[in-house]
Parts: structure tokens; C-alpha cells; sequence
């Protein structure tokens, strides 16, 4: 199985681009969903206190951190789950056609998702049959 996610990852427009960066992608949980007009980025990173999105020679690069809690010695933590490390990833968009001007992103119940419109050559075109009778 891990062989076959690789070989996706290797294949696909959404490549991470972040060398040496503190977190990796199986590190968070996202969604990529394809639609007809647009793209979805969907990534899940709960209290998130710093959020920026950029979009650079073909490179979308997305940053989250949170503020780390602070645990006085009276506190035993029996299981912590929920990491620190901040998100950070580049995202190549070479491989797609998107209106860069367009993208937008929003934060919403721990929830980033970031909106990237397909350009008009990228959307699926309706052919007209002619039927003769």
C-alpha cells in the first residue's frame, strides 16, 4: 500500500515542494478534490494562530502555526496526540491551469481551505452532437 501512494505522490500537480520542511504530508490530515471548475485544498490544522498563503512563480505555499500550550508540573498527560509542528508546504501548480489571480482561502473551524479556479482552457469543454435521423 505504501508503495502505491508513493508512485500517486510522485505522479500528481500537488507535489510537495518543501525540502526539509518540519512536517510531511501524512503528518496532517487534507483533502484535494477536483471539480468542474475548480480545485479544493481542505486541510485540517485546529488552532491555527498564524495563517499565510502565498503564490510565487508557479508555487503555492501555505504556513500555519499555533501558539504551543503551556503545562504547569501539576499536569500528567496520559496520551498527547495533537501535535505542535507548524504546517508548511509549497505546492507546485505548474502542472495545472488555475486562475492564480483568483485563488482564496479561508480559515474556518480549524478547517483551511483554499479555492484555486480552473482557467478557461482547464475546463471541461460540451460538445454538440448533430444527429441525423
Amino acid at each position: 500500500m505504501a508503495s502505491f501512494m508513493d508512485s500517486l505522490w510522485d505522479s500528481v500537480w500537488f507535489q510537495d515542494q518543501g525540502a526539509g520542511a518540519t512536517s510531511d504530508f501524512n503528518s496532517h490530515v487534507f483533502d484535494i478534490v477536483e471539480h468542474p471548475d475548480r480545485f479544493e485544498f481542505r486541510v485540517a490544522y485546529p488552532g491555527a494562530t498564524d495563517v499565510n498563503i502565498m503564490v510565487e512563480d508557479d508555487i503555492l505555499s501555505m504556513k500555519m502555526t499555533r501558539e504551543e500550550e503551556e503545562v504547569s508540573d501539576t499536569v500528567k498527560y496520559h496520551v498527547k496526540g495533537i501535535n505542535n509542528y507548524p504546517f508548511n508546504k509549497r505546492l507546485s501548480l505548474a502542472k495545472v491551469s488555475v486562475e492564480q489571480e483568483k485563488i482564496t482561502s479561508s480559515y474556518k473551524k480549524g478547517i483551511l481551505t483554499i479555492v484555486m479556479p480552473k482557467s478557461e482552457a482547464a475546463k471541461p469543454s460540451v460538445i454538440a452532437v448533430q444527429v441525423d435521423e
